[in-house]
């Protein structure tokens, strides 16, 4: 067991909370500087504070990944997270990489990079590295994360 912050949990860690025990954290849902938030083993997305520390049992192995799922490197601490499709434009290393996008080039389509992470693209912002191993329909989109 060790004491880890919020922003490297992973999915897969156990979390022992004082109220509700040891929870398994599953995807990540939102991300910014100052919160992340999980879905847990129990069905509750608890928003943590990014900085807080936790008592963590860390997983040794990475997520099996499922049709459709965005997994997500953690750049500071090299773990890694299951991101649902639906959740991946609340973290914000993509929104601001989209900004920029805008800023540069006046284009902003978040569909658009949806659908190159669907064809095997995979996606670098400040914080994390994106892409998705399988397809909706379980076709595999590359081998392997650079």
């Amino acid at each position: 067991m060790n004491k880890i912050k919020a922003k490297y949990l992973a999915t897969g860690d156990k979390v022992r909370f004082s109220r509700d025990g040891w929870q398994t954290v599953g995807r990540i849902t939102n991300c910014n500087s100052i919160s992340v938030s999980f879905m847990f083993s129990d069905g509750i997305i608890r928003k943590l504070e990014a900085h807080q520390e936790y008592i963590v049992e860390k997983t040794e192995k990475s997520p099996e990944p499922q049709p459709g799922q965005i997994m997500r490197l953690q750049k500071e601490s090299n773990r890694i997270s299951v991101c649902a499709s639906h959740s991946l434009f609340d973290l914000s290393d993509i929104s601001e990489s989209f900004r920029a996008l805008k800023q540069r080039d006046g284009y902003s389509n978040s569909a658009a990079a949806y659908h190159e992470l669907e064809r095997g693209a995979t996606l670098h912002t400040r914080d994390a590295i994106y892409w998705m191993p399988l397809k909706w329909s379980g076709e595999t989109t590359k081998e392997k994360c650079n």
